[in-house]
């Protein structure tokens, strides 16, 4: 269980602070579970969650980790799948960011950049690119102890 004061990456809302741990006001004290009463770093907004959330909740990288992933980007090879119409490739990001992991984000910008060195994208993908990188930005951002733009350069260069 996390503590409050600690950063976590949740679900599809990246990074953010738990601020303390208990019961909300719009639930009944008595025999209601503890939630995490979350700080989101991107947009200082709140959300509430059960301790027990089944939604993914991890603790961010470490330096050591971000550098690292930062370092074998370059050089991973990007799978590209035999059909590559639009809607397979909106479902392959979709499924691969599920787990809400660096790596996966990581993957999907990678995938999204072979696919269309260009930058023309459909809408869907260019959503579902901004998305991947503000989470990984700001997860990197977080890791390294460095500014989002700083966080995005790096990545920007890693990926070239």
């Amino acid at each position: 269980m996390f503590q409050a004061g600690d950063y976590v990456m949740y679900g599809g809302n990246g990074l953010c602070l738990i601020e303390s741990i208990g019961v909300p006001s719009f639930q009944p004290s008595e025999g209601s579970p503890d939630y995490y009463f979350l700080r989101k770093a991107e947009d200082n907004s709140r959300i509430y969650v059960p301790v027990d959330t089944p939604v993914p909740i991890r603790c961010p990288m470490t330096p050591e980790e971000a550098e690292n992933l930062l370092s074998v980007l370059h050089s991973q090879k990007v799978e590209i799948p035999v059909k590559h119409d639009q809607k397979t490739i909106v479902k392959l990001c979709k499924d691969t960011m599920r787990s809400q992991s660096a790596q996966a984000m990581a993957s999907v910008i990678q995938l999204l950049h072979a696919l269309h060195p260009t930058g023309k994208m459909s809408g869907s993908e260019e959503s579902i690119l901004k998305k991947a990188e503000s989470r990984l930005c700001g997860e990197l951002a977080y890791s390294l102890h460095i500014p989002p733009k700083e966080a995005d350069s790096r990545l920007r260069a890693a990926l070239n």
